[in-house]
């Protein structure tokens, strides 16, 4: 367990920097810390200024105690099982996204399929962006999860050295699907450049829709403790479904044209 010395603006970076992973993993426990310093920053407090306040303290002091259990964080590193180890498999990405009005972020999964019907799914990697301090609507702050699920697949697709068959990502939003099928010069600028940079790396027909309870992405948004993310669950194994896009109605938003 990390040492725990008296709460300062320094003190807290220090903790988080010791927690860097490049595989994301802990990201929906980090995320939680993030948000926090985001407040602490709001204060405007020295970087040595031991006299947080109570409504940031005690949340943090709460985050860093669950420190102890990082120990039962175990990841595999292998993508696939030895069994299935073969060449003759259909590997996918599925990339989810979501957003809240605090943060938002994308995790990605490989889904590997043999030839006689056999199905695994690993975690292979997660990012997360606190929200801006400049308030922005949850529909616009979900484009910016879709953009982060389009720059992580361009990273995945550019770093990995197996073949993938398919990419397809996965967005709660309704809003965020009708953008992508529109042309991005009908917007104002914010949402335009961004519907712009994702259609430019992306298929969007290779976009669909996913529900909330379904998205793993939304541990990313909605934070979880270690222990919740030890052992087997949604955001370490991926969504118990896996391939088809439940029908959804998608709508424009005319208040962004």
């Amino acid at each position: 367990m990390l040492d725990q010395p008296t709460p300062t603006m320094r003190n807290i970076y220090r903790v988080l920097a010791c927690l860097f992973g490049p595989l994301g993993f802990i990201v929906p426990f980090t995320t939680r810390a993030k948000v926090l310093v985001q407040h602490l920053w709001d204060k405007q407090r020295d970087w040595d200024d031991p006299s947080l306040p109570e409504d940031v303290l005690q949340p943090w002091l709460m985050w860093e105690e669950e420190l102890q259990h990082l120990s039962q964080i175990l990841l595999p590193r292998c993508y696939v099982s030895p069994e299935m180890n073969t060449s003759n498999l259909q590997r996918d990405l599925h990339i989810f996204a979501d957003a809240s009005e605090k943060a938002y972020g994308s995790v990605a999964y490989l889904r590997t399929e043999s030839s006689h019907g056999r199905v695994e799914v690993s975690f292979m990697t997660a990012r997360s962006r606190v929200a801006p301090k400049k308030q922005q609507s949850v529909p616009r702050l979900e484009l910016c999860a879709a953009l982060t699920a389009a720059q992580l697949a361009a990273l995945l697709q550019r770093e990995l050295t197996v073949n993938i068959h398919n990419v397809i990502f996965w967005t709660d939003s309704t809003t965020v699907l009708t953008w992508l099928q529109s042309d991005s010069c009908r917007y104002k600028v914010f949402v335009g450049t961004r519907i712009a940079e994702i259609q430019e790396l992306t298929d969007v027909r290779a976009w669909r829709y996913v529900d909330s309870v379904n998205n793993p992405a939304d541990d990313i948004t909605r934070g979880k403790t270690l222990l919740e993310l030890a052992g087997k669950n949604r955001w370490s194994q991926g969504p118990v479904f896996l391939p088809t896009q439940p029908a959804t109605e998608v709508t424009e938003n005319p208040a962004e044209l």
